[in-house]
């Protein structure tokens, strides 16, 4: 089962979509896998909950590691290029197990979009496959 939904994110602000993950497994039930996926200017991460000042420190690492204003040899926007590494880096999908209609993440774990360059509306992708 295919589901689509728009979120809106504000820049380098992880916006966390567990409940709309847990809500489509559990209507889908069933065991397997769950993949979740965005386009590539975006990214996804399963980061830990208990501090959500994490969820800034990773961002904030990621821009010192891949500035908006590096020294890029991409000939495409130089002003995206950093983003686009970052999202590269933290990856465009997520996939995790499913058990009988519930997410198997751990106790302190969340899901989260996130658009590093740019407030935008984010399409996220949901496809359950079942074991």
């Amino acid at each position: 089962m295919l589901t689509t939904r728009i979120f809106t994110v504000s820049a380098g602000i992880p916006a966390d979509i567990s409940d709309f993950i847990a809500e489509t497994v559990q209507k889908n039930g069933g065991s397997g896998i769950c993949t979740v996926w965005v386009d590539s200017d975006r990214a996804t991460l399963i980061s830990y909950s208990e501090d959500t000042r994490m969820d800034a420190d990773l961002m904030d690492d990621m821009e010192r590691a891949f500035p908006a204003r590096g020294s890029y040899t991409s000939a495409a926007d130089i002003e995206l290029t950093g983003a686009r590494i970052r999202c590269s880096v933290l990856g465009f999908s997520q996939s995790f197990p499913v058990c009988g209609g519930q997410v198997l993440l751990g106790v302190h774990q969340r899901i989260h979009i996130v658009s590093p360059a740019e407030s935008c509306s984010v399409a996220v992708s949901v496809m359950m496959m079942d074991s």
